[in-house]
């Protein structure tokens, strides 16, 4: 029989000395991963209060503006099928 997870190991640091540690990209990992469960746990908690719904109208704030080749021409063929990647 294992004595795993019973006996805490002295001579490990505990997790808040680990924490306190950590320098650079592993501390920004540590605190985005922390700050994503916190929001995750308040939006699942949170609750909206009223939602609407409503159709609209964008309407621009200059002039449109035509967009078209410098030399006119006709496109002869597609050489690619719906579906199929081009690199």
């Amino acid at each position: 029989m294992s004595d795993f997870g019973t006996v805490r190991d002295r001579t490990r640091p505990a997790l808040w000395e680990q924490l306190r540690g950590m320098r650079g990209p592993r501390r920004v990992v540590l605190v985005s991963a922390a700050c994503i469960l916190v929001f995750l746990v308040w939006a699942s908690v949170a609750r909206v209060d009223e939602v609407t719904r409503a159709q609209g109208k964008v309407i621009p704030t200059s002039k449109g503006q035509i967009i078209q080749s410098a030399s006119p021409s006709t496109v002869r063929a597609i050489l690619v099928k719906p579906g199929q990647r081009v690199t």
